[in-house]
C-alpha cells in the first residue's frame, strides 16, 4: 500500500487522517475525522453522485461509530448499500442529534464541547449547514443550550443539555 497524507477524503472532501492506495490505486483506505475508516475503490467513486456521496460518508461513520469491521465499497456492493440508507425526516434527525449530543456529556447539565465540522453525518445530515440547522430548532425548542451567543463562532461548540433535552432524549425512538 502507498500511503498519501494531506488527501482530501473521496466522500465528505475534508482533508482526511491517511489515505493508502493499494490494489494498484484501485483500493483507498480511509481514515477521515468525519467519515472513519473505510475502504473505496476508484469504480464504486465513479457511480457516486453528491446526493450519495453525504450518505455515504453517513454510512461509513455509523460503521465507525458502532464499532464494525472496516467497510470496502465496490462496485459490487454500493448498490446495495445505497438501497439501505435509512431516510430520516426532520424529527428523526433531530432525535439523533439529541442522543449524539447526550452520549458526549459525562452527566446531565455539563457543559461540553464537539466540532461540528465532523459531527453532520452522524445525524445524516447534508452539511454543516443542515446541522446548523437542527442545532437552532434544538434550542429554539429549550432542548440544549450554547455556552456562545452563536454556533457559528468556531467548529468547536460548547453544548448544555437542558433537563428538558435529556427527557426527550429518552422518548421513544425507533428508526425507520
Amino acid at each position: 500500500m502507498t500511503n498519501t497524507s494531506n488527501q482530501n477524503c473521496p466522500l465528505c472532501n475534508q482533508i482526511s487522517n491517511s489515505i493508502n492506495l493499494g490494489n494498484h490505486g484501485e483500493d483507498k483506505e480511509v481514515s477521515c475525522p468525519r467519515c472513519g475508516d473505510f475502504i473505496i475503490t476508484e469504480h464504486a467513486l465513479f457511480q457516486l453522485d453528491e446526493s450519495t456521496r453525504y450518505k455515504l460518508s453517513a454510512w461509513t461513520r455509523d460503521k465507525f461509530e458502532s464499532g464494525k469491521d472496516v467497510p470496502r465499497i465496490s462496485k459490487e456492493n454500493v448498490d446495495t448499500i445505497i438501497s439501505s440508507f435509512p431516510n430520516y425526516n426532520v424529527a428523526d434527525k433531530q432525535r439523533l442529534l439529541i442522543r449524539v449530543l447526550e452520549a458526549n456529556t459525562l452527566y446531565p447539565g455539563k457543559i461540553f464541547t464537539l466540532d461540528l465540522s465532523t459531527l453532520w453525518p452522524c445525524i445524516w445530515a447534508v452539511n454543516e449547514d443542515e446541522i446548523n440547522y437542527h442545532i437552532i430548532a434544538l434550542k429554539e425548542r429549550g432542548l440544549i443550550k450554547f455556552e456562545y451567543n452563536s454556533p457559528w463562532e468556531s467548529k468547536d461548540i460548547s453544548f448544555q443539555i437542558t433537563p428538558k433535552g435529556c427527557s426527550d432524549s429518552r422518548l421513544n425512538f425507533s428508526p425507520p
